[in-house]
């Protein structure tokens, strides 16, 4: 049985969902610039943003227990606790943050379409980025493979791209991006 649940604010455009540590789904309200929270039971709770038309896409639950999300307008990573506490962390403006995802070591891994690159927080706050091989590739989603292996698909460029971080050394990353060979 399929079963719908109306967001209190409306248009809000809701974007992405993820399972949270509490059980609850939690899920990113583009226009409404709110996190959101539903239980099984149906019943939603919303967080207003504090930065004013942030555009919140992607989420990811973090393992420390909170949820992380990118705010495509404003070039910030978010994250709230499951008790709606935000703090937010700011990248290179211009960056355009769209999906994020948890990797193996338990940093968050994430897009940056117009900067062109695949970035990584720490839960600490601390911002590494990876340049994408491809000029304006336009890396949108990701995902993260067992061990150390990150990919992300380049949208402009009809790429799959695959970042490897060796565990010895977390500052290094090599890069490759694959297409179709076929015309």
């Amino acid at each position: 049985m399929l079963t719908e649940f109306p967001i209190p604010t409306p248009d809000s455009a809701p974007l992405d969902v993820t399972a949270g540590p509490d059980g609850a789904m939690w899920f990113t309200e583009f226009l409404g610039n709110k996190i959101g929270r539903i239980t099984g039971a149906g019943d939603i709770a919303e967080v207003l943003i504090p930065t004013p038309d942030s555009r919140p896409e992607g989420i990811a639950t973090g393992p420390d227990g909170n949820l992380w999300f990118t705010e495509r307008a404003v070039d910030r990573i978010g994250r709230i606790t499951p008790g709606g506490r935000i703090t937010e962390y700011q990248l290179d403006e211009g960056s355009l943050p769209l999906d994020i995802a948890l990797g193996s070591s338990g940093d968050l891994w994430f897009t940056e379409r117009a900067a062109n690159c695949v970035g990584r927080i720490t839960l600490r706050g601390k911002l590494t980025h990876f340049a994408v091989p491809t000029p304006a590739g336009e890396p949108l989603g990701i995902a993260v493979a067992a061990g150390t292996t990150i990919w992300f698909v380049e949208g402009a460029s009809d790429k799959i791209g695959r970042l490897h971080v060796p565990r010895h050394d977390r500052r290094r990353a090599a890069g490759e991006a694959f297409h179709n060979q076929r015309g």
